[in-house]
């Protein structure tokens, strides 16, 4: 097999790593065109406001208390790192202590949405 962007000639045999190259060029197309599609945002600050209770926000670090805007949306409770893909973004929330809080599954995440959703993952 051949990578129709770059030519890269698949040597090892696992298909698997093949569609992760090819799904590769697409996020950096994509991304160019749409924003950071796999990013840790937190979630949207009245979601955070409704839900959370104090102890909630105890356990939140400074910096993830912080509103940011992003893709138009106030958020609170990520601290904006990009990844490459949705398992990294899941892992990343999962083991960041405190840090970061949200869901790789939202709606609100760009790689969730209908048009990145299906080639993204």
């Amino acid at each position: 097999m051949k990578c129709e962007y770059c030519g890269l000639a698949q040597t090892s045999g696992r298909y698997e790593e093949f569609v992760r190259h090819v799904k590769a060029h697409f996020r950096v197309k994509w991304e160019l065109e749409n924003g950071p599609m796999w990013q840790c945002c937190g979630v949207p600050v009245e979601e955070a406001y409704a839900k959370w209770d104090q102890a909630t926000w105890a356990k939140l670090k400074p910096e993830s208390k912080q509103e940011r805007v992003i893709n138009g949306r106030r958020m609170v409770g990520g601290c904006g790192e990009t990844c490459a893909r949705k398992s990294v973004l899941a892992k990343h929330i999962r083991k960041s202590r405190g840090k970061c809080v949200g869901d790789a599954d939202a709606p609100y995440i760009l790689g969730n949405t209908a048009e990145g959703h299906s080639k993204a993952r």
